[in-house]
This record gives C-alpha cells, structure tokens and sequence, in this order.
C-alpha cells in the first residue's frame, strides 16, 4: 500500500457513555496485534496511573470495515479516564521470498512494516530529552554520578521533612499550652491563655481572661456534669455574658479577636 498518513497514536477521553473508538493510523490488514491499547485513570490529573486492560477481556479490535478500524471496550470509560490507541508494529520479519515471479505485494508489505516502526520510532523519540548535537558526551559514569545525585537529593528531602516535623513539635512545645485540671466541688478558676481546662466535677465557674486578640481557651466536660459556666463581661459569641456547659463530655473551643470571644 501506499500511505501518507504520520499518525501512529491518538487519545480519547472517557465520558462515560461512549465504548467505540475509531484508529486512524495505517497498520497492516490482520495483524490487529499491532494495535496496542491503554486505559488510564486520571482522576488525578497530576498523578495518572494506568488502569488494566487486557485485550478479549476489556476490549476487542472489529476491522470489519478496515481500513475503518474500532477499539471496542466492555464497559464505556469512564469519565476522567484516558483510552491511548497506538501503533507499535512486531519486530519481525514474516514475509518468505522464494524464487519465481516478482512476489510484488510481499515486496510492498516489508516495506511497509519497516516504514510503520521507523514512524513508530519517531514517536517514541518525540517523548524523550535528547542531548543537544553541541552537547556534553554523556559516557556512563557521568550518568551514574546523575543518578546518585538524585539519590542524595531524595535522602536530603526525606530528612527536611523530618526537621519540618520536629520544628513544628518544638513550636508546639513553646506555645504555652497548658492543662489543667479542675476536680474540686464548687470552685471558681481564672483562665488563662493557651490553657485546656478539664473539667472533672460539677458547679465550676471559669472566668475567661482578657479577650487579647489570639488569645485561646479549651474547656472539656470529663463525663455528666452540671453548673459548668464560662464568663466574661465582653460576651461570648453571641450568648451574652456567660455560656453554660450541659452535654456530658462537652468541648468549648474559645479564641479572641481583641474585643470579645467567639466558638470555633
């Protein structure tokens, strides 16, 4: 055959209805195993991972009408997935020259197969860093020095994350907070900032400080209590002066904005 046609692979996107797909590359009559087929799944568009897809399982090749050829899946893909259609034709060399008459159409068929993988070949190079012709020889040892730096890079990030880990322990460690623990019936505490107060008896008043712009109080209710109150003249959050604690094991989250508290 003669062709002119350069394409040797296409995308279809999944919309979860549609199951045929058309090929619009040239390959040679039959021999649908030069059909190569893949199923990816990007859900996240960032991290594609290819989902499988086994051919007479998950899909067929009609040629029917070749050269009007179709992929046919099982199932219609999905939406957010990717079907790759492409070519990738058999290394081989199938056709047998015997003496006699000019076999012209074997003749044409080699030809045509060493155009297909050169087409293929041009492809694949298309998906790969080339070194410029002006460019550094890269002999093996400098291509192993790459690989080791990148190795290196990948412990060094490993152990910045760790340090990230650690510094934010350490911030958390500064940052005052501090637990107390009221288990004295009745009683009256004043609060102060950063503290996480748990409160393990009945009839407690807590008196809130003054509401400095982050500033941060926790109450927690340790089981069925009752006479919970938390107070502060510049109002809670809507609920006027003093909010009472009923629920049994109850947590308020107090933060203030420099006037007032509010409930987060």
């Amino acid at each position: 055959m003669s062709f002119s046609n350069p394409n040797v692979e296409l995308t279809y996107n999944g919309n979860g209805s549609d199951d045929t797909f058309g090929v619009n590359f040239t390959y040679l009559e039959g021999e649908t195993s030069s059909i190569a087929v893949e199923l990816w799944d990007y859900t996240d568009p960032d991290l594609p991972v290819q989902q499988s897809f086994v051919l007479n399982v998950d899909y067929t090749i009609d040629e029917s009408g070749y050269p009007a050829t179709n992929v046919v899946t099982t199932l219609p893909v999905p939406v957010d997935f990717k079907i790759f259609i492409y070519r990738n034709t058999p290394k081989i060399q199938p056709s047998n020259f015997v003496n006699g008459s000019f076999p012209a159409e074997s003749v044409e068929e080699a030809i045509d197969r060493i155009a297909f993988i050169g087409q293929e070949n041009a492809a694949k190079l298309d998906r790969v860093i080339i070194n410029p012709i002006g460019g550094p020889e890269l002999d093996t040892t400098t291509i192993l020095s790459y690989e080791s730096r990148i190795t290196q890079n990948e412990t060094d990030i490993a152990q910045n994350a760790d340090d990230i880990a650690q510094n934010a322990a350490d911030i958390a460690a500064i940052s005052g907070d501090t637990v107390v623990i009221l288990a004295t019936d009745p009683t009256t505490h004043a609060a102060t900032d950063g503290e996480i107060i748990i409160v393990k008896e009945s009839n407690i008043t807590i008196n809130l400080p003054t509401p400095d712009l982050g500033v941060k109080v926790r109450v927690k209710m340790d089981g069925d209590r009752s006479g919970v109150t938390v107070n502060h003249a510049s109002g809670i959050d809507g609920f006027g002066s003093t909010y009472t604690l009923s629920s049994i094991y109850e947590s308020l989250s107090l933060v203030a904005d420099g006037t007032q508290w509010y409930i987060f």
